[in-house]
């Protein structure tokens, strides 16, 4: 049997490092999103050409969590991808994660408890189920939360951190325990389909260099995403459940919120509207990704 595994930011923070060298830090310096918050991209592979499109979206767990997810779609196929964290609200720990991936081939789910010091994962697949148990760090944060972890480091000029990452969820594999490291190297403006934007540029290792963009406003929005293989552009982005600017779609297009307005070169999404790259078909704003790796199954 052959399921096609995504290659996924989680997935691709693979890194060749031991368990010893792993720091344990609180890399969070100021949580940057409202109560609710959506965000889509569309994914471009190494020869530029689009192959999906990325919802990332932040909601109210309780009163005391946040649930993240990432939900993927390939456009023209019957594969769809999910990945969902709970996370505490003042700290970003996580609490439990799952991820889906579901195609004419099969399906498979994962599932990942974090109590006390240890991760308890369960895959499921349809030739059976699979239980591993991991120590965790007493700070790390889930790797299907990073794109969102990082927005909240400290952006400023040469800022460094390191932190632990569990990969919790990478169905089939076992759990592991990762060192990334971050550092801000500099300012650039970035083109993307929702408009130009001044953003700090992020520079991370997790045993293949990857970068990320994010806006200098309080936001902290991700714009762009590279990581090696694929690239995320903004599409769209909307906050506590209002659209604030995206690219046109015949139905009008809004400004940014108020802190982004203070962004010197946030430009309005009409002039990007009006290109041939913004007008082009995007597929469904609720997800997608990427075209990936594959493993085979006797």
């Amino acid at each position: 049997m052959r399921l096609i595994i995504i290659a996924l930011a989680a997935v691709l923070l693979l890194a060749a490092c031991t368990e010893d060298n792993i720091k344990a830090t609180d890399i969070v310096s100021e949580i940057p999103w409202p109560d609710q918050e959506r965000a889509t991209y569309r994914v471009l592979d190494d020869d530029g050409e689009e192959v999906g499109t990325l919802q990332m979206s932040v909601d109210p767990e309780g009163d005391d969590a946040y649930l993240l997810r990432q939900d993927y779609v390939f456009p023209g196929t019957e594969f769809t991808n999910n990945a969902a964290v709970v996370v505490g609200r003042a700290d970003l720990q996580p609490r439990n994660t799952t991820y889906v991936i579901d195609g004419p081939d099969g399906a498979a789910s994962c599932s990942a408890d974090y109590v006390g010091s240890d991760v308890t994962v369960v895959n499921v697949r349809e030739d059976g189920e699979r239980t591993d148990t991991l120590d965790v760090p007493h700070v790390a944060y889930d790797s299907w939360s990073d794109l969102f972890v990082w927005r909240t480091i400290d952006f400023s000029q040469g800022f460094e951190t390191e932190y632990a990452d569990i990969v919790a969820c990478q169905a089939p594999a076992p759990p592991q325990r990762l060192a990334v490291k971050l550092e801000v190297t500099g300012g650039e403006t970035i083109d993307v389909p929702a408009g130009s934007f001044d953003t700090w540029r992020l520079e991370i290792d997790a045993g293949r260099d990857q970068k990320a963009w994010f806006t200098t406003d309080d936001a902290h929005i991700l714009v762009r995403y590279d990581n090696g293989d694929q690239i995320f552009e903004l599409i769209e982005y909307s906050g506590n459940g209002s659209l604030t600017w995206g690219v046109g779609r015949g139905i009008g297009v809004a400004l940014p919120p108020t802190s982004a307005r203070h962004s010197t070169n946030i430009t309005n999404a009409a002039r990007i509207a009006s290109t041939s790259q913004a007008t082009r078909t995007i597929p469904s704003l609720n997800a997608s990704l990427l075209a990936a790796n594959s493993y085979n199954q006797s």
